[in-house]
């Protein structure tokens, strides 16, 4: 299983990082798919291929790729070719609301089954699925992975470093 740690730079989508470092829900998941081998987790390095013709690549803040997809070869280099089968997003204060939604529904059009939008200041996230369910989690809430990370059961605090 991989880790990769997100780096503090300018992504594809032109903005910085989220200047936040209370936020580490990708060191969360991590453990879980690598204990159970459900799959990856990558930091905003990773660019996936959403679409092509024309090709659309995002990054976001932390992917997470199933085994099922991994080609034989192994981790591709460059970007991965498909959507993650999650995608978090990490709001920073310079990140609109319209674009964050926009961010949401392309990841969900072009096949990620989970999208995980998490608010660093009010410690919370926004989970939608696949299916168009939608839910807002509080820090005293749990984020569970259902079909897609089986077994993964967190509280959302401790999507955050330093805990509630």
């Amino acid at each position: 299983m991989s880790c990769m740690k997100r780096k503090t730079r300018r992504n594809a989508r032109g903005r910085g990082s989220t200047g936040c470092d209370c936020c580490s829900p990708g060191d969360a998941v991590a453990p879980v798919c690598h204990r159970t081998g459900l799959g990856f987790v990558f930091g905003e390095g990773l660019g996936s291929i959403l679409r092509r013709n024309p090709d659309t690549v995002r990054r976001p803040h932390v992917s997470v790729v199933r085994q099922e997809p991994v080609p034989a070869g192994g981790i591709p280099d460059g970007f991965w070719p498909g959507p993650p089968n999650v995608a978090v997003e990490i709001v920073s204060l310079h990140d609109r609301a319209e674009e964050v939604h926009e961010w949401v529904w392309e990841y969900l059009g072009a096949g990620v089954r989970q999208v995980w939008v998490v608010w660093p200041r009010s410690r919370a996230v926004t989970a939608y699925e696949a299916g168009g369910v939608i839910r807002e989690l509080g820090a005293e809430e749990e984020r569970e992975g259902g079909e897609v990370l089986p077994g993964f059961r967190i509280p959302v605090r401790e999507l955050f470093t330093g805990g509630a």
